[in-house]
């Protein structure tokens, strides 16, 4: 994944002293950043636009940030937004005459991405971004669609509110680098272009879903633009191409974990791969993950798993009615009908039922009765 991240940027950049040497390598195959730059090359990655052809007054140039929303809500709890947000935007849309005031947002929904920008009832725009394509990426385009709209009213106050904390930030910096997202470039360009000719732009920022009229417009606008027809050809940035290497990176993973013979009880369990690990869903000590995971692989201290990597040649548990297996300690084995009394009483104030399977348990169905669990392995002097 990081070999093709690392190449879309090789990629993008015309005048990159490594894209002449990989191409030269390339029919050898090996090693692998050679067979990943291969698979790269196949994708349409378009070329930056070098920052030297920008003005450099563009480049320097930070437009006026409103900062007045944000300075309010300091303090205030986000549960309370909706009762203070609306009033804040109202009053400060009030300060600008008629209709200067532009709502800009964008969407990503099922694998696609949309922007919209909103000014009055009289216009709004809403377009499908070209894949692959960032939320990001949308938010700074409509900021520019929108300019691209007041450059066709008469000069004067205009003000652009977004729920994109990102992409203010982005315009306020003044950092030159090959690493800055393209679009935030042609922003500032905008931006410094149209002060030249006399207009007063002013962007700000606005809290998202609050009940703030203009933003649950251009939302809807974004939304609806992402799954529908209208499209705008447009090439994608740079940066938004290294998002494929980790959707492919997952696709691949699952295939292998598809067809691999290995971990199958793993599998049972968790048969989808997760960006994310299970465990940060639940607020756990470290040692409690560490004897789950053990579990979830099936590689634990039983006689089973002992037996299986050839430290014992016996999988019959010490009572000698089974084999040692987790569901059999858990439920049926004898020699800890005591400790298994305290466990079902647990279980009961936990709301779990008893006798769950262990499958069950580990897929984080019932997280509170996996916790008892691993107490009862505790009190019965397993190291799992």
């Amino acid at each position: 994944m990081l070999n093709q991240r690392y190449l879309t940027k090789v990629m993008a950049c015309a005048s990159h002293p490594l894209k002449q040497k990989l191409c030269e390598l390339q029919s050898l195959g090996s090693p692998k950043i050679i067979r990943e730059f291969s698979i790269v090359t196949t994708l349409e990655i378009p070329t930056k636009r070098p920052i030297y052809n920008y003005p450099l007054d563009a480049l320097l140039h930070t437009p006026v940030v409103d900062a007045e929303v944000r300075g309010e809500l300091v303090g205030v709890q986000r549960d309370s937004y909706q009762l203070v947000a609306p009033r804040l935007v109202s009053s400060i849309t009030s300060r600008f005459p008629g209709e200067a005031v532009l709502f800009t947002d964008g969407s990503r929904l099922e694998g696609r991405t949309g922007f919209g920008v909103y000014h009055s009832d009289n216009y709004e725009l809403g377009l499908r971004l070209a894949e692959p394509s960032g939320v990001f990426t949308s938010e700074l385009t409509a900021i520019f669609y929108a300019l691209v709209h007041i450059k066709t009213h008469s000069p004067g106050q205009y003000l652009i509110l977004t729920d994109s904390m990102s992409s203010v930030c982005a315009l306020k910096s003044r950092l030159i680098s090959p690493k800055v997202h393209e679009v935030v470039y042609q922003c500032k360009e905008a931006f410094w272009q149209l002060k030249e000719i006399g207009y007063e732009i002013s962007i700000g920022w606005i809290p998202s879903h609050v009940g703030i009229g203009g933003n649950e417009r251009v939302d809807r606008l974004a939304k609806s633009a992402a799954l529908g027809e209208a499209f705008l050809q447009v090439h994608p940035c740079s940066s938004d191409f290294s998002t494929l290497a980790k959707s492919r990176m997952l696709e691949e993973w699952q295939e292998k974990w598809n067809q691999s013979d290995m971990g199958r009880f793993a599998f049972s369990i968790f048969p989808s791969i997760s960006r994310k690990p299970w465990f940060t869903k639940y607020k756990a000590e470290r040692h409690t993950i560490t004897k789950i995971n053990r579990m979830i692989s099936n590689h634990t201290c039983l006689r089973t798993h002992l037996s299986r990597i050839g430290i014992l040649e016996n999988r019959l548990c010490e009572c000698g009615e089974d084999y040692d297996t987790l569901e059999h300690i858990l439920w049926a084995c004898f020699r800890f009908r005591t400790e298994r009394r305290q466990l079902i009483h647990e279980l009961f104030i936990r709301g779990t039922p008893t006798n769950v399977p262990v499958r069950d348990l580990l897929g984080g169905r019932y997280w509170s009765g996996l916790q008892a669990c691993c107490s009862f392995f505790k009190r019965c002097g397993f190291l799992i």
